[in-house]
């Protein structure tokens, strides 16, 4: 029989362990150690015997399906390896109407989180994206580093703490509207886990600093 990754799992290799993202439940998990193995196996097309007790449980749990209609395996995200910051930049000027439109988006980014499943948010994400995908266009570094700090300025106003996937969300609908189409990535740790939010513009990094990112491996990017 076929399978195929379920659409609502997003997966990556982090020091040897499976870590999957599971957009329906907003939950991310590590895999056993047989399941692990099997699910190595089944993405890089080397199933054997031994495996199925593992594919049966994999399908089980709704990982892996048998519906051919879904993506089939789909290798785990790339991005490039980030090696600049906007916010380790030096500071472009922002204007008071981007700072009240970046804290207007940050707040209601907040109550989407709370009230709206994070599937469907990032479903959303994807479609903006492909809707703007058209019209994209090169933004001058100058112009980015004053959205940036518009968005700086506006913690003063919306604290985010450690929010960074409010941040990343409101920031990506912020530049969506400006036809600048960042990647909006979520990565994990494996060691201590953790999962960030961010985005990215080729090699630079929009709302974080590199050394932020750099120890998560992207699970999900779009």
């Amino acid at each position: 029989m076929t399978f195929s990754v379920s659409d609502h799992i997003h997966f990556c290799i982090c020091d040897g362990q499976t870590i999957l993202f599971d957009t329906d439940l907003d939950r991310f998990f590590a895999l056993p150690a047989p399941m692990n193995t099997a699910f190595v196996n089944f993405i890089g097309g080397a199933q054997n015997a031994e495996d199925t007790p593992s594919i049966d449980a994999l399908v089980a749990r709704r990982v892996l399906n048998n519906d051919l209609t879904e993506r089939g395996v789909s290798p785990a995200p790339t991005l490039s390896r980030p090696v600049t910051s906007l916010l380790e930049a030096p500071q472009e000027a922002s204007t008071w109407a981007a700072v009240a439109e970046a804290t207007i988006d940050q707040a209601l980014a907040g109550l989407d989180l709370k009230t709206v499943p994070i599937a469907k948010i990032l479903r959303g994400i994807r479609r903006e994206a492909a809707r703007r995908q058209p019209a994209a266009r090169s933004l001058t570094q100058r112009s980015m580093g004053s959205w940036a700090r518009a968005f700086q300025l506006s913690q003063h106003i919306v604290p985010t703490g450690d929010q960074c996937l409010r941040r990343s969300i409101a920031m990506f609908r912020f530049l969506a509207r400006r036809s600048c189409l960042p990647s909006f990535v979520i990565g994990v740790r494996a060691h201590n886990f953790g999962a960030h939010a961010w985005l990215q513009m080729d090699e630079t990094v929009l709302n974080d600093t590199v050394e932020g990112v750099l120890p998560y491996t992207p699970i999900m990017v779009i």
